[in-house]
C-alpha cells in the first residue's frame, strides 16, 4: 500500500494516497529515498516517490520563470496538476518515455511562469516582484485518475520592479534594482509577448523598444527614497514595460511585466 506522510488542506486536493516530500533534495538524496522505500516483495509502482527539485541552487528566484523539476519512479502515464502558493496554475503530464534506465527514475520540468502565477497587488496582470514561492504538483494515474502522490519546493522570488509615477504630460516610473545591480535597461512594447527575451538575445531589441537605461548606483543614494525616477516620453496605447537590471554574480534578472497606466 503506497504510504502517505502529509497532507494538504485548503491547498489543492487532498492528499489521501502516495509519499509526500518535502525537501531539496541531491541525486544521491533521492537514490537513498529509493533504496530506503523500496524493501522486499514491493515494488517501485506499489510504493511511489515523489521529489520536486528546486530550480536556481537554492537562491531567489528573480527572473520570471521558475522550473523545479519533479524526479520519481512512477513510470506510468500520469497527469501533473501544478499549483503555486495554494492556487491552481496549470496542468502537463508526466513522460514515462523520459524514464531512465539506470535510475528507474521519470524525470519532468515544472515551468512556473510567475508573472502568472502570482499576483500582484498594485497592477491587474503583473506578477509580484518578491515574496514566498511554494510550488505543489499532484501526480495522478491517466487511466484511474487516482492521486498517486504529491511533492512541493518552497523557497522565494526577489525581482527588480517599476512603477508608475504621477507625471502629467509624460511616462514616469521609479525603477527598484536588487542590491548590487549595477546597470539597468527598460524595455517598452505593444504586447507582452514582445518583452519576454533577456538583453542577452538579439531578440529582445527587435521585439521591444529601449526607453530608458542607465547605471544603478544612483537608485540607492537616498535610503528615504529608494529606487531611481525614470521618464520614458510619450507611450503608445497599450503599453507594456520590463525592467532588466544586471549584476557580474548573477547576471540579468526581469521584473513582472507591468501594463502603462
Amino acid at each position: 500500500m503506497a504510504r502517505t506522510i502529509s497532507s494538504f488542506e485548503d491547498r489543492g486536493p487532498r492528499l489521501s494516497a502516495g509519499l509526500c516530500l518535502f525537501l531539496g533534495a541531491s541525486a544521491l538524496a533521492v537514490a537513498a529515498l529509493l533504496a530506503a522505500t523500496t524493501g522486499e516483495g514491493s515494488s517501485w509502482r506499489d510504493d511511489p516517490v515523489l521529489v520536486l527539485f528546486g530550480p536556481n541552487d537554492g537562491e531567489p528566484i528573480n527572473c520570471r520563470t521558475a522550473t523545479p523539476e519533479l524526479v520519481t519512479n512512477y513510470d506510468a502515464p500520469a497527469t501533473i496538476s501544478v499549483y503555486v502558493n495554494g492556487c491552481y496554475h496549470r496542468s502537463c503530464s508526466l513522460a514515462p518515455a523520459a524514464l531512465d534506465p539506470e535510475r528507474g527514475l521519470v524525470a519532468t520540468p515544472i515551468e512556473v511562469d510567475l508573472d502568472a502565477a502570482i499576483p500582484s497587488r498594485g497592477k491587474a496582470g503583473s506578477g509580484s516582484s518578491s515574496g514566498p514561492l511554494a510550488v505543489t504538483v499532484y501526480l495522478y494515474d491517466a487511466l484511474t485518475s487516482e492521486l498517486v502522490g504529491c511533492a512541493e519546493w518552497v523557497g522565494r522570488v526577489s525581482r527588480p520592479s517599476l512603477e508608475p509615477l504621477d507625471s502629467p504630460g509624460e511616462s514616469a516610473w521609479r525603477i527598484r534594482p536588487l542590491p548590487g545591480d549595477t546597470y539597468f535597461i527598460l524595455f517598452a512594447a505593444s504586447s507582452r509577448d514582445g518583452l519576454g527575451s533577456s538583453p542577452e538575445d538579439p531578440d529582445a531589441f527587435r521585439s521591444a523598444r529601449v526607453v530608458a537605461g542607465g547605471n544603478c548606483a544612483e537608485a540607492a543614494a537616498d535610503p528615504a527614497h529608494p529606487g531611481l525616477a525614470v521618464a520614458v516620453g510619450q507611450l503608445p496605447q497599450p503599453a507594456f514595460l520590463v525592467l532588466w537590471t544586471y549584476d557580474a554574480k548573477r547576471g540579468w534578472k526581469s521584473s513582472p511585466v507591468t501594463p502603462a497606466p
